[in-house]
């Protein structure tokens, strides 16, 4: 409740954090203070949530704001298809080793997942993605 200020949404965050636990029992290590632990899991958990939340506000609005495009505009959707070939464009220049997993990470799996199906470390995984965002940036940078 001191971090949520609202019980549903503490009872959601108090789930979440057993779920964590049990998940992860194995990395907790016998004789540390397990209440700070604990803690340290659950503070964790409300700040990727509260920042998640953030992010999908500003998606949301992002996506209204386009919705309102479309519809006070005509039905001609050309220069929209261009802008999605340009991106087409982009994300295909990329090497096939970055362009897999910043796909895999679009369609929406996670890290983890990305690791496992292509059978690669984890860190590979992150590194890969890093570097296809900065090339993706420095491209479209370019082309603007």
């Amino acid at each position: 409740m001191f971090l949520t200020k609202n019980p549903h949404d503490a009872k959601d965050l108090f789930q979440e954090l057993c779920f964590k636990i049990l998940k992860h029992k194995d990395a907790y290590r016998s004789g540390t203070n397990f209440p700070a632990w604990s803690n340290t899991l659950l503070r964790n958990l409300f700040i990727n949530g509260f920042r998640k939340k953030i992010r999908h506000r500003k998606k949301s609005k992002e996506f209204m704001q386009i919705d309102y495009w479309r519809a006070s505009s005509c039905e001609n959707t050309g220069l929209l298809n261009l802008e999605y070939q340009d991106v087409e464009n982009v994300l295909n220049s990329l090497e096939e080793k970055h362009k897999t997993p910043i796909m895999m990470l679009h369609q929406g799996y996670v890290y983890d997942e990305i690791s496992q199906h292509l059978n690669l470390p984890l860190g590979t995984i992150k590194s890969r993605i890093f570097l296809a965002r900065k090339e993706l940036k420095k491209k479209i940078s370019l082309e603007n």
